[in-house]
């Protein structure tokens, strides 16, 4: 299935992916993930933990897409309150060039995997020069942290420069029927 969406529309285009494409509003982000989910559980990944993933996953490259993107609101606003940051993004969304930009997002399903290509139209980033939210010095900071919850929780995430778009993968978990019909696995549970 392919969609065109744009925060409420949505227009069927063809069969085996989606195409969405989202205003600067925050409110758009859920319905399009929970689209997504429940495209991913019509093709049987009933997997809930893999859904929690890519729920996390889709939640904080949209909002990356959204905020850092599209709208260029620093996180640096974060280190003492949010306030200030959302309300520059809330300021943003009604003023050019921030309130014409979109956000994209591919989603491509097969039985063995999604891909998800999200892209802004804001200038990019740096994408090498993230801090490691791990490290002693950037524990406090906000900054970051998205990104490392996405690489931590997805298969494969690859980065595009001028660093406005990111491609995420998951491969699906296989069911508790494929490993009880996998002699290997058997083999394994027995060793």
């Amino acid at each position: 299935m392919h969609l065109i969406c744009n925060a409420q529309q949505q227009v069927p285009v063809g069969q085996g992916e989606m195409f969405f494409e989202l205003e600067n509003d925050p409110m758009a982000i859920p319905p399009v993930i929970e689209q997504l989910m429940n495209d991913l559980v019509q093709r049987g990944w009933e997997d809930e933990l893999a859904q929690m993933r890519l729920s996390l996953a889709l939640q904080e490259a949209l909002s990356n897409a959204l905020y850092h993107g599209n709208l260029e609101v620093s996180s640096s606003l974060m280190n003492d309150s949010t306030d200030p940051f959302y309300q520059l993004a809330e300021r943003r969304r009604s003023v050019q060039p921030y309130s014409g930009r979109m956000i994209q997002l591919v989603a491509k399903h097969d039985d063995d995997r999604v891909l998800y290509i999200i892209e802004d139209q804001g200038p990019g980033f740096d994408f090498s020069k993230l801090p490691d939210p791990t490290c002693e010095e950037n524990i406090e900071r906000f900054n970051g942290r998205g990104l490392f919850l996405i690489r931590n929780v997805m298969d494969e995430v690859v980065f595009h420069a001028p660093g406005n778009r990111i491609q995420m993968t998951m491969f699906k978990p296989p069911s508790l029927e494929d490993l009880e019909n996998n002699p290997a696995f058997l083999s394994g549970m027995v060793a």
